[in-house]
């Protein structure tokens, strides 16, 4: 016996283009524009080391 299970996981409507607006407004902060790619990394490792 096989029981197959079929999923679309296509994105709903609009729900890529939701995303994009949220990283488009995130890299445009103050903030997100002084991070370095060496804080990223230090960042982390921080949490894969628990700290």
């Amino acid at each position: 016996m096989v029981e197959v299970l079929v999923v679309d996981q296509s994105p709903e409507t609009g729900e890529v283009e939701s995303w994009r607006a949220l990283f488009k407004h995130i890299q445009g902060l103050p903030q997100s524009r002084s991070i370095t790619d060496e804080d990223i990394i230090k960042e982390i490792d921080a949490y894969r080391n628990g700290r």
